[in-house]
């Protein structure tokens, strides 16, 4: 910059022209001074400007640390703290620089009257085509004055750093609290607090239910497990009461309707206990009219065991063949044409057959092996077919025949003869199981309990 210039841009005197200013000043001292009141009103204008520059600053501080997010609050705080230090610098060179030009502007201001009282018309135009004119309405104001809004300035400053220095990095920022969105993401945390108390509630009310369910089951289990318990003892005494006693009356019949009591129990069925005691009281009484003397009490008791298992097995065989227990006729050929029934027959005559077809005389097997034979006689066409069947009416002379199967055994044929309508038969007969045999059989591989012995 030019030396010759001030900071403010004023032209330097040199010490003539300060001579001749000085006894100019001496002179117009008791001159009537510029109103103040434009300078006080100017004077706070410029105050209220400074302070609105630092209120705006603060403001863009505030705003920045409003703004900021969790994430990056350490970098905004080294921000915020470099500006308040810039900002305070600032403040503390105004404050060091405003005396000076008071004290430059007092000076000048002395030096401007003297020069317009010399030069009224010329000089006042230099003024005020040289000084700015804030600058010119700065310089009218009073000393005092100045130095009452300094004062002031000062301490609004230092009341600012004292605000500031609270914002220090030594001092934690306080977080920001959370931002509240609309939405589902938004939830506030009475909202979530709702939520949480009302899943809370829900859970409680599903487990009680769950709870009184489960009581409520467990319950009715204990009461049908009570009453299954009293049913079982009920039936026990009652079975016990009915063999022992041997009670026979209308309301034990009608209970053992529906409470069955075993006398025998076998494979393949129960006798009940009235059953038993019928059949016994009719054994007694065929006893006493055809022999009119009743057997022993064990003699009795087997007899009708016997009588009552044979029963269970002519009727469990009746459901097999889908036939009437009481039509032993055609019981008797369902059991004779069973294979499985009649299969160790089958076994022999399968075995002679084989004999006699590997050469050995008829005769000598007939007569050592079967159940009957004849070594010849003659039949007649009708005869032989409903005694031995259609197959023999094709048989060739010495040819044997197959094991024929009839509801009174088994047979095995050869013809010897053949006339005219008569033809020479000899035979092997081996006799079928029946429905005695068959039920004999049964009762004795069958294992029965007894409880009326």
């Amino acid at each position: 910059m030019d030396n010759n210039k001030h900071l403010d841009g004023i032209k330097k005197l040199d010490s003539e022209d300060l001579r001749q200013a000085r006894e100019i000043v001496l002179k117009s001292i008791g001159e009537k001074e510029q109103k103040d009141k434009e300078a006080v009103s100017l004077d706070e204008k410029s105050a209220r400007d400074l302070e609105a520059s630092t209120g705006k600053v603060n403001q863009e501080k505030v705003k920045q640390v409003d703004g900021l997010k969790m994430g990056r609050a350490k970098e905004m705080k080294k921000i915020v703290t470099s500006e308040i230090s810039g900002q305070v610098d600032i403040q503390a060179k105004t404050s060091k620089a405003l005396p000076q030009q008071i004290q430059e502007i007092t000076s000048k201001q002395k030096v401007k009257q003297a020069i317009d009282t010399i030069q009224p018309t010329e000089a006042k135009q230099q003024s005020d085509l040289a000084l700015p004119k804030k600058e010119k309405i700065i310089a009218q104001a009073k000393p005092d004055k100045q130095k009452d809004l300094l004062s002031k300035k000062d301490k609004k400053i230092k009341e600012q750093i004292k605000k500031d220095k609270k914002l220090t990095p030594d001092t934690p920022l306080t977080p920001l609290p959370p931002i509240r969105r609309a939405g589902k993401r938004g939830i506030s945390e009475e909202g979530k607090d709702k939520k949480d108390k009302t899943k809370k509630v829900t859970k409680s009310q599903g487990f009680s239910l769950i709870e009184s369910l489960k009581l409520t089951v467990k319950l009715f289990y204990n009461i049908i497990l009570l009453m299954l318990l009293l049913t079982i003892i009920s039936y026990i005494s009652f079975v016990f009461i009915l063999h022992n006693f041997n009670l026979d009356n209308q309301t034990t019949r009608t209970l053992a309707q529906y409470l069955p009591v075993p006398a025998l129990i076998s494979e393949v069925g129960i006798v009940e206990y009235y059953d038993y005691q019928d059949a016994r009281i009719k054994l007694i009484n065929d006893y006493l009219d055809n022999y009119q003397v009743v057997p022993g009490e064990e003699i009795l008791a087997e007899k009708v065991k016997e009588k009552l298992i044979k029963e269970l097995v002519i009727n469990e065989l009746a459901r097999k063949y889908n036939i009437t227990p009481s039509n032993q006729t055609a019981l008797n050929a369902k059991i004779a044409l069973d294979q499985d029934i009649n299969y160790t027959v089958l076994v022999r005559m399968n075995k002679l057959k084989q004999m006699i077809e590997a050469g050995e005389d008829f005769y000598q097997v007939a007569r050592r092996y079967g159940d009957d034979y004849n070594m010849g006689r003659y039949y007649n066409m009708e005869e032989a077919k409903n005694k031995f069947g259609l197959e023999v009416l094709n048989l060739e002379i010495n040819q044997l025949s197959n094991i024929i199967i009839t509801s009174q055994g088994y047979y095995l044929v050869q013809l010897y003869d053949k006339q005219n309508d008569l033809l020479g038969l000899k035979y092997i007969f081996l006799k079928a199981k029946y429905l005695d045999d068959y039920c004999r059989e049964e009762m004795l591989e069958l294992r029965v309990r007894s409880f009326v012995d």
